[in-house]
């Protein structure tokens, strides 16, 4: 004689989790993650960015001083891209979070292209926003002391 056997439907002994209970877990979590790596990634490339940025800034310092040279600092705030050109070496790199830079003798400029010249007997402080969705960051750079400083809000 064989034996039947018979599922219970709607019923669990608390020892087990269902499938639907699994599925839901593993959807919950799924979602949360779509929703939170984009913000985590976005923050990594801007912190990426805003070293670059302070490193080309105090490139174009010390080179200008070391050589006693002109550098040229130029910042494209429509194809987001800054430059800098000392002597013979020119150096390029694509900044996606870039949206303003400020000058002491400019202001604040959000659009176009700004081309500022590092030389002996030049002090101008310049400061580049970085805004990567949520929050803006300042490189600030002081020519008086050589020092840059990044704000990160």
């Amino acid at each position: 004689m064989e034996k039947i056997v018979t599922l219970r439907v709607g019923k669990c002994n608390s020892k087990g989790v269902t499938l639907l209970e699994l599925l839901l877990v593993i959807f919950i979590i799924s979602l949360t993650t779509v929703f939170v790596f984009p913000y985590i990634f976005s923050y990594k490339n801007t912190k990426k960015e805003m070293k670059t940025v302070a490193s080309l800034l105090r490139y174009a310092y010390e080179t200008s001083l070391a050589t006693k040279n002109p550098c040229v600092l130029k910042t494209d705030l429509h194809n987001k891209t800054i430059s800098v050109a000392c002597q013979s070496e020119r150096k390029e790199y694509e900044i996606n979070s870039l949206m303003a830079i400020q000058t002491t003798s400019r202001g604040l400029i959000k659009e176009g292209v700004v081309i500022i010249t590092f030389s002996l007997g030049k002090e101008e402080s310049v400061t580049i926003h970085l805004f990567d969705g949520n929050n803006i960051s300042k490189i600030y750079l002081n020519q008086l002391s050589g020092r840059v400083k990044i704000i990160d809000s």
